[in-house]
């Protein structure tokens, strides 16, 4: 089997709630290249039952201890198969065609190894956080 062109990582904790609605953002994207790896850190609420059995066609890691959002990507780094990883909090969504537009953009410059996606709330908006871009050159 070949690798998937897109791991799409989520790191999850007591989050029963909201993470369906993202893992539900990532299987509407539509296509077969993708893989979706949740990482559960240690919730209590339910959150790890209810991927199981509600998204068997996710690959869910359990862990006995909560190590944190950032130790829990680099986790989850180490067990993403694509070749372009796409994160993914747990309380977001991807909007239709969004890997459509990643690809093109990583395939347009091989120089380009990380994006930055704009973030917008499901009442409209965007965050009010300050916007940033740079070009880079060799």
């Amino acid at each position: 089997m070949s690798a998937p062109t897109f791991s799409i990582a989520v790191v999850t904790f007591n989050r029963a709630g909201l993470v369906g609605r993202a893992l539900d953002s990532a299987l509407a994207q539509g296509r077969d290249d993708v893989e979706i790896v949740v990482l559960d850190n240690d919730s209590r609420d339910g959150t790890a039952e209810m991927i199981a059995s509600r998204y068997p066609q996710v690959r869910l890691i359990r862990l006995a201890r909560n190590v944190g959002c950032p130790d829990g990507r680099n986790h989850l780094y180490a067990n993403c198969r694509g070749e372009f990883i796409v994160n993914l909090d747990d309380d977001g969504w991807m909007s239709l065609g969004l890997l459509d537009q990643l690809e093109a953009v990583f395939r347009q410059d091989d120089r380009i190894g990380v994006v930055a996606m704009r973030q917008s709330f499901p009442e409209g908006g965007i965050n009010a956080g300050r916007a940033m871009s740079q070009t880079f050159q060799d």
